[in-house]
This record gives C-alpha cells, structure tokens and sequence, in this order.
C-alpha cells in the first residue's frame, strides 16, 4: 500500500512539473519570443499643405502578422509646437497574412490649429495576450498648415 502511495506522488509531481515547465514556456513565447504584430515599411501625407480645419490624406505601407485587436491614436504637432490628439480616422485595418499592405485614411486638422510646419504621426496598441502589449509608434511624417 505505501509502495502505491509513493508511486502515485511521484506521478502528481512530474504531473505538476511537466504543467509548471509548459506555462513557463508559454509565457517566455508571449513575453519575449513574439514577433511585433505590425511592421511598418514607410508612409506619407499625400496633401503636403494643408488648411486648418481640412483633412490631410495619409498613406502607409505596413505588414500586418497577427490578428490581434489593436487600438490606434493620432497625433500632429502644429507650427507652433503644440501637440493634438486627434479623433479616430477610421482606417481599414489589414488581414494579418503578412504580406504588405497600403492603407490610406484622412484625419481632420482642427480649426485652432497653428499655421507652419508641422508633423503627424500614430501610436498603434495591439494586445495579442493577457500578458504583453505592442506599442508602435509610426514614424513622423511632415506636411504644412497654411491658413
């Protein structure tokens, strides 16, 4: 009897090690080994002189590896360096079959904004698992608020 016993802890301890060294990998693989769910491979405005309170035309080229559900901010910064958080521009998000897609959307500049140089850019936040978020920050694009 106390033979049985003694088999059947052992058996629950390499039960409870095997289970313990598969969620340890599992979390190293969503931590750390996880590729990036978006790669961008460039961008542009493609209306350089804009008008405040008119829309700019923003192109990327971006590849897209997952499926996971994803949250986008915009930003532009004006002539005078303040800094806007702009609404959603409702931009198609690409299937995640990793082949390169373009995607081209509008975002309105507001009215306050000043005239100048100025850039815009998107901060893209993916949560592919319970354990990690992606931050992608596109790269700035320029373009020009003319009154």
């Amino acid at each position: 009897m106390a033979v049985m016993a003694i088999r059947a802890a052992r058996w629950f301890e390499r039960c409870f090690l095997a289970s313990l060294g598969l969620v340890v990998a599992l979390a190293a693989w969503w931590l750390y080994i996880e590729p990036d769910p978006l790669v961008v491979h460039g961008g542009e405005v493609q209306t350089p002189i804009v008008a405040r309170g008119d829309y700019i035309q923003v192109e990327w080229r971006a590849e897209k590896r997952s499926q996971c559900p994803a949250e986008a901010k915009y930003f532009i910064r004006d002539g005078q360096g303040n800094i806007w958080q702009l609404p959603g521009a409702g931009g198609f998000n690409p299937v995640g079959d990793g082949s390169i897609k373009i995607v081209r959307y509008r975002v309105k500049i507001p009215e306050a904004a000043e005239d100048g140089p100025a850039e815009f850019w998107e901060t893209v936040t993916y949560r592919c698992n319970p354990l990690r978020e992606h931050v992608i920050v596109k790269p700035r694009l320029k373009f020009t608020i003319a009154g």
